[in-house]
C-alpha cells in the first residue's frame, strides 16, 4: 500500500483560500452580470459567464476533493490505521490495487465508519446516563453489531468513549433497564469491540490498554464484572476442519492478554463484587480463560515454564496449569454452573493447542514438547477433578479433537507401566525412543493422560457417537500406519498389535465404567464400538495410509463415515454368537471384534500367503493338523484379502476362520490378555 502525507493545518489553509477564491469568482461575477443587465447588455458575457462558471465550479471541485483526502487522513490518523509523523504531518493510506481517488481514498479509510463510530459514540454516552427506549437502543446497538469488526470504527468508538468510561457503560446501561438484555448485549458487543481494535494495537499500546483497564477496577471493584463480561463474548471456528464449529472467545492481541493474565492471576475480587455475582466472579481469571480458549498461542505463553536458557520447565508448567486451573471447580457431577463454563474453555485450550501442533509440525520448539504438557495437563486436571465427571458435549467435542491430533498419545495412555520418557504417567511424551520405528518418523511430542483422567473422559465422551467415532476412525489410521510402515522394512509388528489392543480394550473398560456408575447396560455401547473399530478395515485405504495420520479433516470424513446409518448395532448376528458363546460377561463382545479387526490388519499388510498360514494353524494345533477352518475364504491364494471381505459383511464361515487366526498369529496371539488388561485397566481404575 501507499501512504500519502499531508500537512493538516497547511492543507485546510489552501482548501479555505481555495473556497474563498472560488466565492469571489462567483461574487464578482455576478456583479459584473448585473452591470451589464442594469446598462441594457451592451456586452455579450455568454462566454465570460460560462468560462467564469467553469473556473468557480473546478476550485469547488477541488477544495471539496482535498477536503475528503484531509478528512480522511484525519479519520485514519483517529482510528490507528494510520500514525502521526514526527513533524505533525499525518497520511491517508491506498491500497495497492487502486487508484488514487477522492471515492477510493474515503472508502480506504473508513471515513463514513469513522463518522458512525463519532455519532455512536455520543449516542452510546448518553443512553447510559440519560436512559434509552427500546426503539432507539435497538438502533444503537444493530450499528455497534455492524461495525464490530470494522478497525477504524472500533478504535474510534473506545477513542471517544475511554478506556474508563469502557468499564463503567454496562452498569449504567444496567441501571435504565427494563427488563431487557441490554446489559448482557452490550457487554458482548463491546467485547467485540474491544478485540477487533486490539488487533491493530502495537505492544505498547495493548500493554498500556490492559493495565490501564486493572488500574481502573483498583479504583472501582465493581467494574471487573463488566470486564469478565467482555471478554465472556464469543465466536464460532471450526477448530479441527470437520465441517463442525467450536464456541471459544474472540480474538484478541497477544501482549493484551499476556498483560491482562499477569496482572489477574493474583487480583483479589472485591467482597461487594463478589456478593453481586457470584457466578461471574468466582475467580478472576473466568473472562480471560474464556478470552484464552479463542488464542491457543498466547495461552501456550502464558502457561509455559521455561529456564533461564529457554528450556522447557515440564514438572514446573505441570506445576503451573493445576495451580490456574484449582481456581475454580472444574467438572463436577452436576457439570452445570461456573464449573460447566470453567471446564469447556480449558478443555478448548487444549483442543486448540492439539490442533495447532499437528499443522505446526517441525517449526514447533522442542518438538512440540510444551504444548503437549499443556495439554496433558489440562487433560489430567480435569479428568481427575473427581471419581466421577459430568463434562458437557462442548468438552466431549474437546476431548475427541485432543486424542484424534494425538492418536499415540492416546495408544500410549492406555499402556500399563511407566512411560519411556516421564518419571510417571503424566506430562508429555519426548519421543526419544531407544530404537526408533520406522512410523514415528517426524513424530512429535505426545501427551501422556494418567488412567483416571482417561477413563473419566473417555467414559464421559464415549456417551456421544460422534466421539467414538472420531476415536475409532483416528486410532485405526494410526494403527494401520504402524503396521504398514514395519511391513515397508521387514520389520516385527507384534509390540504395536499389542498396544493396539490394549488402547481398544482400555475403551471398552471406560465405557463399561461409566455405564456402571449411570446404573446402565454397557454391552450394546461397547458393541458399537468394536463396530466403528472393524469397519474402519474397509474404510482406511492401505496404500497411502501413512499421509492420513495427523490430518484432522481426513479423521473427520472417516468419522462421518463410520456414523451413516446401520453402523449401530450392526455387527454380524454370527459375530455376537461367537462372543456370547465363550463367555456372557459384557466385554466378550469386544474381545472377539478386536481379535477380528487386528487379524484382518495383519493380514492386510501382505506379511502372510495361505501357505503361511497354513503353516501357523499346524505350529500352534495340538495334534500338528490345520484347523479345517476355511482360511481360503478371506485370503486369495497369493495371500491378498478378498475383495469382497469387509469387516462389517462377514459370513459365517470368514468369522470362523478369522477368529481362529487372531489366536494363531504370532503377531495377534496375546490379542485377548491385552484387551483384557486394557478393559481392567479402565474399568477398575480408582
Amino acid at each position: 500500500m501507499t501512504y500519502v502525507y499531508l500537512d493538516p493545518d497547511g492543507l485546510q489553509n489552501l482548501i479555505n483560500g481555495l473556497k474563498a477564491y472560488a466565492d469571489t469568482i462567483l461574487s464578482n461575477k455576478e456583479a459584473v452580470s448585473g452591470s451589464n443587465a442594469f446598462h441594457c447588455y451592451p456586452a455579450d458575457l455568454m462566454n465570460f459567464d460560462a468560462k467564469l462558471g467553469a473556473a468557480q465550479s473546478a476550485l469547488e471541485d477541488e477544495s471539496k476533493d482535498l477536503q475528503v483526502r484531509l478528512d480522511s487522513a484525519k479519520a485514519a490518523n483517529e482510528s490507528g490505521l494510520t500514525s502521526t509523523d514526527a513533524d505533525g504531518s499525518i497520511a491517508y493510506y491506498i491500497p495497492d490495487d487502486a487508484q488514487d481517488t477522492a471515492e477510493n481514498v474515503r472508502t480506504s479509510n473508513s471515513l463514513e465508519s469513522v463518522i458512525q463510530a463519532r455519532e455512536d459514540a455520543e449516542f452510546l454516552d448518553a443512553y447510559s446516563k440519560e436512559g434509552y427506549t427500546k426503539e432507539i437502543w435497538e438502533e444503537l446497538l444493530a450499528s455497534i453489531k455492524a461495525h464490530q469488526d470494522d478497525p477504524a470504527y472500533v478504535n474510534v468508538l473506545l477513542n471517544r468513549t475511554g478506556r474508563e468510561n469502557l468499564l463503567d457503560i454496562p452498569t449504567r446501561i444496567a441501571s435504565h433497564s427494563q427488563g431487557d438484555s441490554a446489559e448482557e448485549e452490550v457487554s458482548d458487543a463491546l467485547g467485540h469491540v474491544l478485540a477487533s481494535a486490539s488487533s491493530m494495537w502495537s505492544a505498547d499500546k495493548a500493554k498500556e490498554y490492559a493495565n490501564g483497564f486493572i488500574n481502573d477496577i483498583e479504583k472501582n471493584g465493581g467494574r471487573f464484572n463488566n470486564l469478565n463480561r467482555m471478554l465472556m463474548a464469543s465466536r464460532e471456528i471450526d477448530i479441527d476442519g470437520d465441517g463442525t464449529n467450536e464456541t471459544v472467545g474472540l480474538k484478541y492481541n497477544d501482549n493484551f492478554l499476556l498483560t491482562l493474565a499477569s496482572r489477574l492471576e493474583d487480583y483479589k475480587i472485591p467482597l461487594k463484587s463478589r456478593t453481586t455475582n457470584p457466578e461471574l466472579l468466582d475467580t478472576s481469571l473466568t473472562g480471560l480463560v474464556h478470552a484464552m480458549s479463542g488464542n491457543p498461542g498466547t495461552a501456550n505463553k502464558w502457561l509455559q515454564v521455561h529456564d533461564a536458557d529457554g528450556k522447557l520447565d515440564q514438572t514446573a508448567t505441570e506445576e503451573r496449569v493445576q495451580q490456574l486451573m484449582s481456581k475454580t471447580l472444574l467438572a463436577g457431577p452436576d457439570g452445570q454452573g461456573l464449573a460447566r463454563g470453567w471446564t469447556d474453555d480449558w478443555m478448548n485450550i487444549a483442543a486448540q493447542t492439539a490442533v495447532t501442533s499437528v499443522n505446526s509440525g517441525s517449526n514447533l520448539q522442542d518438538n512440540g514438547s510444551g504444548e503437549a504438557t499443556v495439554t496433558a495437563s489440562i487433560l489430567n486436571e480435569v479428568g481427575e477433578s473427581g471419581d466421577r465427571i459430568e463434562l458437557s458435549p462442548s468438552s466431549r467435542n474437546a476431548a475427541a479433537i485432543v486424542f484424534s491430533a494425538y492418536p499415540y498419545g492416546f495408544q500410549e495412555s492406555t499402556q500399563t507401566g511407566e512411560p519411556k520418557s516421564t518419571e510417571r504417567k503424566k506430562g508429555a511424551l519426548v519421543e526419544d525412543f531407544e530404537n526408533p520405528k520406522n512410523w514415528s518418523n517426524g513424530m512429535l511430542c505426545q501427551p501422556i493422560v494418567t488412567d483416571k483422567a482417561l477413563a473419566n473422559i473417555v467414559g464421559q465422551a464415549s456417551k456421544d457417537d460422534a466421539f467414538l467415532a472420531k476415536l475409532a476412525a483416528s486410532q485405526e489410521i494410526f494403527n494401520k500406519k504402524q503396521i504398514f510402515e514395519n511391513t515397508k522394512v521387514g520389520a516385527d509388528s507384534g509390540e504395536e498389535i499389542n498396544q493396539q489392543n490394549q488402547a481398544r480394550g482400555f475403551v471398552a473398560g471406560a465405557i463399561g465404567r461409566q455405564r456402571r456408575q449411570e446404573g446402565a447396560a454397557a454391552d450394546e455401547r461397547i458393541q458399537f464400538w468394536g463396530d466403528l473399530t472393524s469397519k474402519t478395515v474397509s474404510l482406511v485405504p492401505v496404500p497411502g495410509a501413512q499421509e492420513v495420520g495427523p490430518v484432522l479433516h481426513i479423521v473427520g470424513e472417516f468419522a462421518k463415515s463410520l456414523l451413516v446409518d446401520g453402523v449401530k448395532g450392526s455387527s454380524p448376528q454370527n459375530l455376537e454368537e461367537q462372543a456370547k458363546a465363550k463367555n456372557d460377561n459384557d466385554y466378550r463382545q469386544g474381545v472377539t471384534t478386536n481379535g477380528i479387526t487386528s487379524t484382518l490388519y495383519i493380514l492386510q499388510s501382505g506379511q502372510y500367503d495361505q501357505e503361511k498360514v497354513k503353516e501357523r494353524l499346524i505350529a500352534r494345533t495340538k495334534n500338528g493338523e490345520a484347523a479345517g477352518y476355511a482360511y481360503d475364504s478371506i485370503l486369495n491364494k497369493d495371500g491378498s484379502l478378498k475383495a469382497t471381505v469387509n469387516s462389517m459383511d462377514l459370513t459365517g464361515e470368514q468369522v470362523r476362520a478369522l477368529n481362529e487366526l487372531s489366536g494363531f498369529l504370532e503377531e495377534n496371539e496375546n490379542a485377548e490378555q491385552k484387551y483384557a488388561t486394557g478393559y481392567d485397566s479402565a474399568s477398575g481404575v480408582k
